[in-house]
């Protein structure tokens, strides 16, 4: 075909075929099958047309599982391109390498090396390592290039496989619901099932500061932020992009990408206005990595600030989430502060999955605003404010309800429209600066209604949050938010 990783594929399967017939065929069917079919698609796979590819390219793990080589992750066990669809394409290569290994009379289930960090690791890490990262409707980010949602269901065979050669909580917990849903099995799953335990994982706040992403865990909800490397030819330029999912659904989520022979999946689905992020000066992000500054989770709320350096613009980005638990939801409060030197406009995207709710827009189209390729993939018109000091989004289904108040600053320009994303698409675009600033709002999402809330801004970059049942004094002055939370203040 077009490509060796295909002819790798399909090897694999025969190969797993061969072994499986393999008693029954006499020694000329054997050598046959052998010499004429699988040892000739080994020669295909090691001609020097095909093996011309970057090292750590995912078409070389599924070549040496074929012909028995293996892959690389980072320290905190993931896959180098920051896709967990690759990941998991990569762990299906890696699990028939190492049942071929066995076969061949090589075990190495307990095989461990030392990593660039001087951390050791262990062959069963990445095979566990992505499982932190489930949403609660059971789905994974569609982080960088990720072409379909991927669900537990999707990969009950590497579950299977984890299961029968480690003993993981996680594993079993997750291999419980799939059984107690399963509609059919694949020859694989079948071959590497075994008992599970009943011990029952819980899924917690975490921080992969080498991968570059945290999870927030709050109340059944779910906030990720993105901050790790670009990821190569598979990554999108989304340094800070947040997603937020709720046990009904999601309200920010990544797009992921479509089939690689559509323009889009370069001209948009790579855009950082494709992503709920910031972008500079009208243009997407630099390919680039983030860092986490700090970040501690509780059971009052969590608090995670990451960030980026923009070395072509010499622009520092840190993006602030503080998420705290209210009743049947959660609130966020998502500050970005920018330190520049340079007179450039600064872009906050939101992309509102369970949207649309649409008012007073101008009838004059201001997709012109977005970058070339990405302005052909969405329509935006200027949204006509009444209030100067704040923007006011209420959205809701029959699940969930979700409300976000922007605090506006005078050069604040207020967009919102369409995209080839899911929902409304939200742009608040300010002229530029030359010195520190500061863009905040708060996000509340409560089920089945968001509750009534009085939010007030302060000139000395205090919020004050309050409901009938509580009130949060947050404190965004220094780099790293602080907040209070006590009973509700009638008076205020």
């Amino acid at each position: 075909t077009s490509q060796s990783l295909d002819e790798a594929v399909f090897l694999i399967d025969l190969a797993w075929i061969y072994h499986m017939i393999n008693p029954i065929l006499n020694q000329s069917e054997k050598n046959t099958i052998e010499q004429d079919l699988l040892l000739n698609a080994v020669n295909v796979l090691q001609t020097e047309g095909n093996q011309n590819r970057g090292n750590l390219s995912n078409w070389f793990t599924y070549h040496n599982a074929a012909i028995a080589m293996v892959a690389a992750f980072d320290s905190d066990g993931f896959w180098h391109e920051g896709s967990i669809a690759y990941h998991n394409y990569t762990l299906t290569a890696m699990a028939l390498h190492l049942e071929a290994a066995e076969y061949m009379g090589f075990d190495f289930f307990n095989f461990t090396w030392e990593d660039s960090d001087k951390k050791i690791m262990h062959i069963r890490d990445p095979f566990i390592s992505h499982l932190q990262l489930i949403r609660p409707d059971f789905t994974f980010p569609r982080l960088n290039d990720a072409i379909d949602m991927m669900t537990i269901f999707d990969i009950t065979d590497i579950l299977e496989f984890t299961n029968f050669h480690w003993d993981e909580v996680i594993v079993s917990d997750l291999l419980a619901k799939i059984r107690s849903n399963q509609s059919h099995q694949t020859y694989r799953s079948i071959l590497w099932s075994s008992p599970i335990k009943e011990d029952r994982a819980l899924f917690s706040s975490v921080d992969y500061t080498i991968f570059g992403l945290s999870v927030i865990r709050m109340n059944g909800h779910y906030v990720l932020i993105d901050y790790g490397s670009h990821g190569g030819w598979h990554g999108h330029r989304d340094k800070l992009s947040i997603e937020v999912v709720t046990p009904n659904g999601a309200v920010f989520e990544d797009p992921g990408t479509v089939r690689y022979s559509l323009p889009a999946s370069n001209d948009w689905y790579r855009s950082s206005y494709a992503h709920n992020t910031i972008s500079i000066g009208d243009e997407e992000q630099e390919e680039m990595e983030g860092y986490l500054v700090e970040s501690f989770h509780s059971s009052e709320g969590s608090v995670v600030v990451a960030g980026f350096h923009d070395n072509k613009r010499n622009i520092t980005v840190e993006r602030s989430l503080v998420v705290l638990s209210i009743d049947n939801g959660i609130l966020i409060f998502d500050v970005f502060r920018v330190y520049t030197l340079s007179d450039l406009s600064l872009s906050r995207a939101y992309h509102y999955r369970n949207g649309p709710v649409i008012e007073n827009i101008s009838s004059e189209n201001s997709s012109s605003i977005l970058p070339v390729p990405a302005k052909d993939y969405a329509t935006l018109k200027q949204y006509i404010s009444n209030n100067s000091d704040y923007y006011f989004l209420n959205h809701s289904n029959s699940e969930f309800s979700s409300c976000s108040h922007f605090r506006l600053n005078p050069k604040t320009e207020i967009y919102t429209g369409f995209s080839n994303n899911v929902g409304q698409f939200v742009l608040l675009r300010d002229e530029g600066y030359n010195s520190e600033e500061i863009f905040a709002s708060v996000h509340i999402i409560q089920s089945p209604v968001v509750d009534e809330i009085d939010i007030e801004w302060s000139d000395n970059n205090y919020s004050f949050i309050n409901t009938s049942d509580f009130f949060i004094n947050l404190d965004w002055n220094e780099q790293i938010p602080t907040f209070t939370k006590q009973p509700s203040i009638p008076s205020l």
